[in-house]
């Protein structure tokens, strides 16, 4: 795990991102390190001025607050990431703080290494728009265990979903329904947002072939709703970003250009290193040289 890990890490953190990494991980293995030395400190002199059944008791309750205080160092490190990808929409410099974490002497020694954090990091790849790279490691992880086949399956629903492959969301639709049904972690939350992009994903399906008028009507109306609510409803600023970005699709079918540049302009401008931002900013050079022309 940790050997493939490291591989997928190195592939996916730029250059630039490491860089970014390196300065922030430091001020972590500074804490780190800190708390080390005084930990060892404090035995040091416990063994000097105590005496022999207090000097062993003494040395383990300060190995076991060297325990806890890189615990909780690790438990802020996992929030920062959590942080970087959610509220600060910079999925490329959380990829590069985890590439820097990895290879640290001392915090590295702590962070996870597990099929959550591969998933993390394929997850940041899609969200900067690198879906069929993150793909393609998909294909190539060799990994065996009931977890990654979960996440696996969330992973693939988001790509299809990203994608647009309708059909391909049925069928990993299908298999995330099975992990919910055997109360799987997560999955009914999962299963629950997968049921809407599904449904989203038909609806404007529905919409863009559907030549009779009250037909078309009833699905930009039900799309629209759900839409609405997904937007609402969305837990961080990266996943309300995302949802913003299927909202333009109708706006650009509907031609409401003037809806349509407030949404892209917000989305360039919050949306940090996310793919959709990319998108966002060339989306509106031409949709001002299309109203331009007007």
């Amino acid at each position: 795990m940790e050997k493939r890990l490291r591989g997928l890490l190195d592939q996916a953190a730029s250059q630039h991102s490491r860089n970014q990494g390196r300065q922030i991980v430091r001020r972590w293995q500074a804490k780190a390190w800190t708390l080390l030395i005084l930990c060892i400190l404090a035995c040091l002199l416990s063994i000097y001025y105590l005496w022999r059944p207090w000097r062993f008791l003494a040395m383990a309750g300060f190995a076991a607050v060297f325990a806890f205080g890189m615990y909780l160092l690790v438990r802020g490190y996992n929030r920062l990431i959590v942080s970087l990808v959610c509220d600060q929409c910079d999925p490329s410099l959380a990829l590069g703080v985890m590439r820097e974490a990895d290879r640290g002497p001392l915090l590295g020694l702590f962070v996870n290494r597990n099929v959550e954090t591969v998933a993390a990091v394929l997850n940041c790849m899609m969200l900067e728009g690198r879906e069929d790279e993150a793909r393609q490691a998909m294909k190539e992880l060799e990994l065996h265990s009931r977890a990654w086949d979960y996440r696996r399956t969330v992973l693939l629903c988001d790509y299809h979903f990203m994608k647009k492959d309708s059909m391909e969301i049925d069928k990993e639709y299908g298999a995330l329904g099975k992990f919910a049904a055997a109360g799987y972690r997560d999955a009914r939350q999962n299963f629950k947002w997968m049921h809407d992009m599904q449904r989203m994903t038909e609806l404007e399906d529905f919409y863009d072939y559907t030549r009779e008028p009250e037909k078309k009507q009833k699905y930009r109306e039900e799309l629209t709703a759900l839409l609405e609510e997904k937007v609402r409803m969305s837990h961080n600023k990266a996943q309300r970003l995302q949802m913003s970005s299927a909202w333009l699709r109708l706006k650009f079918k509907e031609e409401e250009y003037d809806r349509a540049a407030r949404l892209l302009e917000e989305i360039a401008r919050e949306g940090n290193t996310l793919g959709v931002a990319g998108q966002a900013q060339q989306m509106l050079s031409r949709l001002y040289q299309v109203t331009d022309g007007r």
